[in-house]
């Protein structure tokens, strides 16, 4: 099916995704949503006993599901039930060392970044703030306005990069954006861009941001 954000709509997918499997009957079952944990529960005991799967741990479910409120948060008791489960029967991968403290046994730890790569020059690099992820308030989007419009530097630009979180988040960023005084040639909101693009706007940005807001799911993070 199309690609979608939605938990809810990553649930209604899972009988297209158990008619898939047991079709193909694939050695290796790899996935990371959450959602699906109860779905893979079900064919490693019973249908696909044969496969090997590994369930790569991106997210803090337990601690995530908290800001979200109810009905999410009352999940996280079926969750822990699942998940000491899936760590005697599958292999698990973590993308960062906090998420350990969540689980009995120990598991292996693949970090979610890239590796460093040779940057730009100085004399290359622009006059740029830039940021990469979604694009929301706990992320920092309001912030992140707000602190480049008090410098006051009419040289420079703000490029936000990703997706709005809702939709029409761009709009009141843009608004603020107004509001402070900020020049239309100033702040720059794009949508995802591929992966070689993405970088290419890092390297020739002079300064990066990472604003996250103090929640709970982001104050371990890396």
């Amino acid at each position: 099916g199309p690609r979608s954000n939605s938990r809810i709509r990553r649930l209604l997918l899972q009988p297209a995704i158990m008619r898939n499997l047991r079709r193909l009957k694939p050695q290796i079952v790899h996935f990371h949503d959450p959602e699906l944990l109860p779905l893979m529960c079900i064919l490693q005991k019973w249908i696909l006993c044969n496969s090997r799967f590994i369930y790569d741990v991106h997210e803090d479910y337990g601690t995530l599901v908290r800001t979200y409120g109810f009905p999410w948060n009352a999940t996280i008791w079926i969750y822990n039930i699942l998940i000491r489960y899936a760590e005697k029967h599958m292999t698990m991968v973590l993308a960062e060392d906090s998420y350990q403290k969540r689980f009995r046994r120990t598991h292996a730890v693949i970090h979610n970044f890239s590796v460093e790569t040779a940057g730009a020059t100085d004399t290359a690099r622009e006059n740029t703030f830039v940021y990469i992820g979604e694009i929301c308030d706990v992320r920092g989007a309001f912030v992140m306005i707000k602190a480049f419009a008090r410098i006051q530097a009419p040289g420079w630009k703000l490029q936000l990069i990703g997706r709005t979180s809702p939709p029409d988040f761009g709009i009141h960023l843009r608004e603020l954006a107004v509001h402070e005084n900020l020049g239309t040639d100033q702040i720059e909101i794009l949508n995802y861009l591929p992966f070689t693009q993405a970088v290419e706007k890092i390297r020739l940005a002079k300064v990066g941001l990472c604003l996250l807001s103090p929640e709970s799911n982001f104050v371990d993070s890396l």
